[in-house]
C-alpha cells in the first residue's frame, strides 16, 4: 500500500517501507479483538466477521491468510465465504 501511495506522489522514506515476504504469514496469532478495553469490550460484544468475496481484489489481500492456514493445520477463519 505504501509503494501505490509514493507511487501517486507521498513523500516516503523507503527505509520506513517493511519487507514482506513468506515468512510474514507465519507470526504468532494475536487476538487484538479480544485484547481490546482489557478484553471487556468482546465480552459484550461479539465479534463481526466480514464475509469473504471471490473477487480477484479480495483473493490477493487473504493470501497470507491462505499461507497461515496451510501453515498452521486447524487455523480456520470464521469469515463467510472464506474459501475451503
Amino acid at each position: 500500500m505504501q509503494g501505490k501511495a509514493a507511487a501517486l506522489g507521498l513523500a516516503i522514506d523507503p527505509a520506513w517501507i517493511p519487507a514482506v515476504g513468506a515468512a510474514n504469514s507465519r507470526d504468532p496469532i494475536r487476538d487484538s479483538y479480544g485484547e481490546f478495553l482489557g478484553g471487556v469490550y468482546a465480552k459484550t460484544h461479539p465479534p463481526y466477521y466480514r464475509p469473504c468475496s471471490s473477487r480477484a481484489a479480495t483473493r490477493s489481500s487473504i493470501r497470507s491468510v491462505l499461507e497461515r492456514r496451510q501453515a498452521r493445520l486447524g487455523y480456520a477463519p470464521l469469515n463467510p465465504g472464506f474459501p475451503p
